[in-house]
């Protein structure tokens, strides 16, 4: 059993590292690169097309993945990506929204429309509606959704953690960033890295 601790003051999902889930490798292995980024990359399939995620498109596995790097990465740095998807694609609606819950700074935007937006509100909880979301998150409330979610999210900031340093000593731009993790990842994220970059991954 893996423990995850959960800090009730806590932002986000105020998840810190007393919700168990099983897992079947043991800890070293499930926090290395590799395996976080398959079970990432995994979870957001499930997340948005259930019992069907074996049988989805190449497309949509590759898409999966670029999302799975990036939600990785930005839990080292924040990246200078926005990914949108359209309402009427519910799959990779779901992908999208998933993603960015998995990710520490990640923001969620609702647009009428894909052309260019003049306003942005932005929509903020009170303290004890943020306060009642983190009890749900903390699996103290059975979810089944919201334990994945929070167990997702921990073992990402961990896996993070163990292997910033290394990643940033190979550079500390997004593009660095993206190419060191896949590198750390083995095939077949190097190519999935390079798509990314080939859609323009601006360093900061």
């Amino acid at each position: 059993m893996t423990g995850v601790n959960v800090d009730p003051s806590a932002d986000g999902t105020g998840v810190t590292g007393t919700y168990f889930s099983s897992i079947s490798v043991e800890d070293d292995e499930a926090n290395q690169v590799s395996y976080v980024l398959e079970t990432v990359s995994d979870y957001l399939l499930e997340t948005a097309y259930g019992f069907y995620s074996r049988s989805i498109s190449l497309h949509t596995d590759r898409a999966a993945r670029c999302l799975a790097l990036l939600v990785l990465a930005s839990n080292i740095r924040p990246m200078p990506v926005a990914v949108t998807a359209r309402v009427s694609d519910q799959g990779a609606s779901v992908m999208v929204q998933a993603a960015s819950l998995l990710s520490p700074d990640g923001c969620l935007a609702f647009t009428p429309s894909l052309s260019q937006a003049y306003r942005r509100i932005l929509l903020v909880s009170v303290p004890t509606d943020q306060a009642t979301s983190t009890l749900l998150n903390s699996g103290l409330v059975p979810s089944r959704a919201r334990r994945d979610a929070a167990y997702m999210h921990a073992r990402l900031a961990t896996c993070a953690g163990i292997h910033q340093k290394e990643v940033l000593e190979h550079g500390s731009k997004p593009s660095q960033i993206l190419k060191t993790l896949a590198t750390l990842a083995g095939d077949p994220w190097p190519r999935i890295a390079a798509d990314l970059l080939e859609k323009e991954v601006r360093d900061e």
